[in-house]
Order: C-alpha cells, then structure tokens, then sequence
C-alpha cells in the first residue's frame, strides 16, 4: 500500500513525527525540541519534499547553521531532524536518511592562547551568577587548568593563609595527579576568597564545584556545552575556549607587573622558561610587584 505521505513536504510531515518522538519525554523537553525545529530547520526545509531532501541539501543547510548559531545548535538540531527523517521512514515516505550520508560536525580550531579582554572579563563576570560565575572567577583569579578546577575541595582551602592547594586532576573521567605529578599552594586573591567563603556556607559535601547529581563533573564538557557557551552567546563575547581564561590570567597579571617567577608557581609551570615562551609579549620592563589582591580585583 502506498504511504499518504510519500509526497508531504517536512513541513507537512514534522508535527506528526514530533509527536512520535516527544511520546515518553516531559514536555519542557518536548517543547524545547519543536522551538528548535521551527525556528532552526523549517524556515529553511520545511518547502521541500522529504523525498526531495539529499544529503547535499541537508550539509548546505546544516554549514549555514553552524555559521549563525554555532556547532552546539546545528548538532541539537541535526539529531533531532534525523529522529524525523527516520519516522518518515517508519512511515514509508522515504527508503532511506539522508542525513546518514552528510560530513560529521566539527568544532572549529581555536587559538588556545587567546585571551579576555579585562573588558569582556567585566561584562562576563557582571552578568553571570551562581556556579557559573564562581567557576569562571576562579579559573581566572587562580589559573588552574581546567581539569583541577573540577575536582577542587573546601579542605583544599587554607582559610587563615589564604591559600588552596591543587593536589588533583580529573582526566578522562577519572581523578588523577595534577599534569606534572606534583602538588603546588597558590594564593587566593581576596575577591575570590569572600566567594569562595560565602559559597561554602551554602553548599553542602567537599567539592566546590557539583552536578545535577551532588559529584564532581567528569570533565568539563557539560558545563562548557550547556552553560559557558551559551551564556557568552547570549552576551555577544566572542567565545575562545575555556582554557583562555586560564591564559587570560597569566596575561592579566603579567601586565599588572607581577613576577614570572610568581605566575608561574600559581600555573604549575615547573620552569620559569616555560612560563617567559608563552607569555613573553605580555612581560613589562619594571619591578613593581603588585599583590594578586590588586591585579586581580574583579
């Protein structure tokens, strides 16, 4: 028997599949999907017969996306238009999904020694609030490496010296030693250490920095994905990658006329050498020592 909608455009088809797919899910999730359906796939397919959709159309569609809204959004919406194309198959519109057939989606190579600007640090720490703003604050007052940032602890903290010991890094999902295999004591500039204070009041358990679930993040994808860069979308910052802020603090605080020999005890760089190869351009010509308190006063 010949399917009825072996001629239906997307746009005649995607509400029926949607509801096929969206059965079993809760409906903040179900209306979150058809948002980004109707706003992000129909506008630009709906017209074409889902017989007519070739790969070649689906990967002009899907670059052009990724170009406004990023690899994140395209990649959501791609998923889900992939659910749609295989209902249309269930349903006998289409023998096979095209989608199958298109590039896979890669995130674009970043400089990973880009920095923030103090003024975009500013805006970012201004507007954000809670977990997210004390993990962007943190990288970029102490400049961790990500993966030590995670596994982060209260007990870590010294609050009468003021100081936190990074002992500890999670690395493809399991804690391990720090990068160089060693344990370092950094200062804590004061503007962070009244955060971290007022934070501990707050949360319960070890870890400054917790999931949904009350444990560490295996990594810092999630929160990358579904809160860092989203959030600097919405404030039109220019992302260039998490581990920027890390290089942000360098630079900060080589340009405020702190010593190389200072930063690089605060990065875990077992060399000075290592520290001056990076951050070189950054360096000043005078001796002024500024505390982390005054450089780092965000």
């Amino acid at each position: 028997m010949k399917s009825p909608y072996i001629n239906h455009t997307l746009k005649e088809f995607y509400k029926l599949a949607m509801s096929e797919i969206n059965c079993s899910v809760r409906r903040e999730t179900a209306k979150d999907r058809m948002r980004r359906v109707e706003k992000h796939v129909i506008p630009y397919l709906g017209d074409i017969k889902l017989k007519e959709l070739t790969a070649l159309k689906l990967e002009r569609w899907q670059m052009d996306l990724s170009r406004l809204r990023g690899i994140d959004q395209t990649r959501r919406c791609k998923h889900l238009l992939k659910s749609i194309l295989n209902r249309a198959i269930v349903h006998g519109a289409i023998n096979n999904n095209p989608i199958e057939a298109t590039a896979q989606l890669r995130e674009p190579q970043t400089d990973q020694r880009e920095i923030y600007t103090r003024e975009e640090l500013e805006t970012i720490l201004y507007n954000s609030t809670g977990q997210l703003h004390l993990f962007i604050l943190t990288m970029v007052s102490l400049g961790v490496r990500s993966g030590e940032m995670v596994v982060l602890k209260f007990s870590d903290i010294d609050w009468r010296a003021r100081t936190i010991k990074i002992q500890r890094a999670m690395r493809k999902g399991e804690i391990k030693t720090t990068k160089t295999g060693t344990t370092r004591t950094i200062d804590i500039p004061i503007s962070l250490f009244n955060k971290l204070q007022e934070h501990r009041a707050k949360q319960s358990g070890d870890y400054i920095f917790i999931n949904k679930k009350g444990t560490p993040y295996k990594d810092t994808t999630y929160f990358l994905r579904r809160h860092f860069k989203p959030f600097l979308e919405r404030l039109g910052v220019r992302y260039k990658s998490l581990y920027s802020l890390r290089h942000t603090y360098a630079t900060i605080s080589l340009q405020g006329g702190q010593r190389v020999d200072y930063i690089a005890k605060q990065l875990g760089h077992s060399d000075t050498r290592t520290t001056q190869q990076y951050y070189i351009k950054y360096l000043r010509n005078d001796d002024d020592l500024r505390r982390a308190d005054t450089i780092l006063s965000f």
